[in-house]
């Protein structure tokens, strides 16, 4: 289950950035993340960090949010021109079958006489 999370971890695990001042959410999930090089001066220099926990900074969740509300945008839109492209064929299939039926019509009709 999803939660926000305690304090900022050592990395966010999509943009690895660590940002004290933002919420995060902890996934409870297990994640075989990436190593990362950190400056640690309490040890001397680099430390290698690994991210195994799925715990995203608010950031993160805000573009994904806004990437599923753009795909849902784009669906409605997609959606809306295949009905109306359903609508327009409809609409041709009827003006078709008028029109051969008119021809039929007009060409089975005797043909009247000039007046001289």
């Amino acid at each position: 289950m999803s939660k926000l999370a305690d304090g900022a971890p050592p990395f966010c695990s999509s943009c690895y950035a660590q940002y004290a001042d933002k919420r995060y959410v902890d996934f409870e999930a297990a994640y075989d993340g990436p190593v990362l090089n950190t400056d640690n001066p309490n040890v001397g220099g680099a430390v290698k960090a690994q991210i195994d926990d799925l715990v995203l900074c608010e950031d993160c969740i805000q573009e994904a949010v806004e990437i599923l509300a753009l795909h849902s945008e784009v669906k409605r839109q997609l959606d809306a021109a295949l009905r109306a492209l359903d609508e327009a064929e409809a609409n041709e299939a009827k003006a078709v079958e008028y029109a051969t039926n008119l021809e039929q019509t007009l060409g089975s009709k005797p043909k009247q006489p000039v007046a001289a």
